[in-house]
């Protein structure tokens, strides 16, 4: 389902190919976060929600449609879901914008539609939502809505990453070791995975460990001060609105 996708982690390589069951390797979407949902989901509650949603609260709009996807206290409904995403992403709110993005990549309450996909990521994107940023990139480096551009997924990755996104700190870590979209820059590229390194799969370690390894010693110094900096300045942070 929709929402088990949209809610739940997978392990992504560090060469940026997804692993995880069909879905996640089509597409790499990163998780929605989760509304801050009260503790119980009573009739009372309910009522409230869909009275703020129907009033015009954003906020309650973006809830009731998680609601809606994941079937919490509702009929699982995720033509509904799609329905209250739209009317918070018409109202700017950077988070449903992204939702509607993922639902259009897999055709989940509305047409399947790669480009409407990139339409929505950009909008949450260019409100410097994280998760959009990553996918925007993903659809750039995947030729997915858009013509293929490498540069381009860099450029959201960076920003992304820059946020202490560590999915997109480990893609662009692997665009540094390729020389993909940038510069070959294997300090560059030990300076992003060693942040993602440190709070993501073990995968970016082991990728560590090979870059480590062909880095002469004043590489690996310098590397390890960027990697320092780095983590100060781009460490994990909270994803919000």
């Amino acid at each position: 389902m929709l929402v088990g996708f949209l809610l739940s982690g997978w392990s992504v390589q560090v060469s940026g190919l997804p692993e995880g069951d069909a879905r996640s390797r089509a597409l790499e979407l990163q998780p929605l976060p989760k509304a801050d949902a009260p503790a119980t989901l009573d009739d009372g509650t309910l009522q409230k929600l869909q009275g703020a949603a129907e009033a015009g609260h954003d906020w309650a709009q973006f809830r009731l449609a998680l609601r809606h996807a994941e079937g919490e206290g509702v009929s699982r409904d995720s033509r509904m879901a799609a329905y209250w995403f739209r009317r918070a992403a018409a109202q700017e709110y950077a988070a449903a914008e992204y939702a509607l993005g993922v639902m259009h990549a897999f055709g989940e309450g509305v047409p399947r539609d790669a480009v409407l996909a990139v339409h929505w990521f950009r909008l949450s994107a260019e409100q410097g939502y994280p998760l959009a940023q990553h996918d925007l990139g993903l659809m750039h480096y995947k030729g997915m809505g858009v013509v293929k551009d490498d540069a381009k997924a860099v450029r959201w990755w960076r920003k992304a990453a820059e946020q202490g996104h560590a999915p997109a700190q480990s893609k662009l870590g692997a665009m540094y070791i390729r020389g993909t979209g940038v510069p070959r820059d294997p300090v560059e590229a030990y300076a992003w995975i060693s942040i993602a390194a440190t709070r993501w799969d073990g995968l970016a370690t082991d990728t560590l460990n090979m870059i480590d390894e062909v880095l002469t010693l004043s590489e690996r110094e310098r590397a390890r001060q960027l990697a320092s900096e780095y983590r100060r300045a781009y460490g994990p942070s909270p994803v919000s609105r």
